[in-house]
């Protein structure tokens, strides 16, 4: 009896030892397509709460926060991923608040602080794209926070190239002459 619980323990150790293993071996770009449900071929890389407030200091990237377990996080990125195949993106960062908000409070306002733009009731708004240079935000996107541009019947062929390309203007933000007024301004005409 003993030599088969042993036998037991050592085997569900075993088959647990190796699946870690294949899970911590995935890229980046294979665990974003796995949660995301779209193809590895994507720019997207994983990063932490200190990179994002570094970039949000001082830095010039693009940066995605959105949660995997929103509907309005998922359609975002199928949308986001269909432009980035049109345009030539090296790397968006991203980031899923949800656990810093719940475990880290003072790292999230620490967050908040570091953006402070556009924040209702200190909370970011998800999906959200964020187009950064030298730690200013030159362009952004947060269609899909509202619960109202979910549906299917408001999703029309039109507004989903209307979608498509303010994320051409966030991606692209080196090339564009948006500024923050202009954000502000698309957000009311939509």
């Amino acid at each position: 009896m003993k030599k088969a619980v042993i036998l037991l323990l050592v085997l569900c150790f075993f088959i647990t030892g190796c699946s870690v293993k294949k899970i911590e071996t995935l890229t980046d770009q294979e665990k974003f397509a796995k949660e995301y449900n779209i193809s590895k071929d994507n720019p997207f890389e994983y990063t932490t709460i200190d990179k994002i407030i570094d970039i949000f200091k001082n830095g010039t990237a693009i940066v995605l926060f959105a949660n995997s377990d929103e509907e309005s996080s998922t359609k975002a990125v199928k949308i986001l991923y269909q432009t980035i195949k049109e345009e030539s993106v090296e790397k968006i960062y991203y980031y899923n608040p949800k656990t810093l908000q719940e475990k880290q409070p003072k790292q999230y306002q620490s967050l908040i602080t570091e953006i402070n733009f556009d924040i209702t009731n200190y909370q970011l708004k998800l999906p959200t794209l964020y187009a950064i240079k030298d730690g200013i935000i030159i362009n952004y996107s947060d269609y899909f926070s509202k619960k109202e541009h979910l549906s299917d019947e408001y999703l029309t062929t039109k507004r989903i190239k209307q979608i498509k390309q303010k994320y051409k203007e966030v991606l692209n933000y080196e090339k564009s002459s948006d500024t923050l007024f202009s954000c502000y301004f698309f957000k009311f005409i939509i």
